[in-house]
């Protein structure tokens, strides 16, 4: 059997997961890499209660609530998975993926002012993700009619990204320039990259 549930065939989750149950049924991580690894199979439905079950158990993880907002979206449940990340945000203000993922969650639904405030947080810490940061930002500013503050985090980003990368967030952050800050694809944002 494999030592990480996320490698294991379907079978073998299902197995680990009964013997983990029945050893430590109070342990909220059995219930977590449970539900992962029925997310990371594709099977959301399956994968909210079990992930419900470990926040049950341990309210204040905010990477599984984090996970469970990421499941919501991918059952596009926008209002459930805002509502997540703001629980992993409470719970962990620090929390870079849940803040970013919700800044673009809010402004895919059409409320980039609200994602302003929760983007704003992240820009206290500098590494390979504040460029998202700056991008997703402009793009809440140009959707929120503030193309000044737009343009200003583009002029932010461009040297970051220029530095450190990748490519793709350099053809965002061009065609945003070329249009004044009104034309980024947030959505193209999402990308199965891992920063964190």
């Amino acid at each position: 059997m494999a030592q990480f549930p996320n490698q294991s065939s379907p079978q073998e989750v299902e197995a680990l997961y009964a013997t983990a149950r029945r050893v430590s049924p109070d342990v909220p991580q059995v219930y977590l890499y449970y539900g992962t690894a029925l997310a990371s199979q594709g099977k959301y439905e399956a994968a909210a209660p079990a992930i419900e079950k470990g926040i049950s158990l341990k309210p204040d993880d905010g990477g599984a609530q984090s996970w469970l907002a990421d499941i919501m979206m991918r059952q596009h449940r926008p209002a459930q998975a805002i509502e997540h990340y703001r629980l992993a945000l409470a719970v962990d203000p620090s929390f870079r993926p849940a803040r970013l993922m919700l800044g673009q969650l809010l402004i895919n639904s059409g409320r980039s002012r609200e994602a302003i405030p929760v983007l704003i947080p992240a820009l206290q810490r500098n590494d390979t993700t504040t460029p998202l940061f700056l991008i997703t930002l402009a793009q809440a500013y140009a959707n929120s009619g503030e193309r000044a503050k737009a343009i200003e985090y583009l002029k932010q980003a461009r040297p970051l990204v220029l530095q450190s990368g990748p490519a793709d967030l350099l053809v965002q952050l061009d065609r945003g320039w070329r249009n004044w800050g009104t034309g980024l694809d947030v959505g193209a944002l999402k990308t199965n990259r891992t920063f964190w």
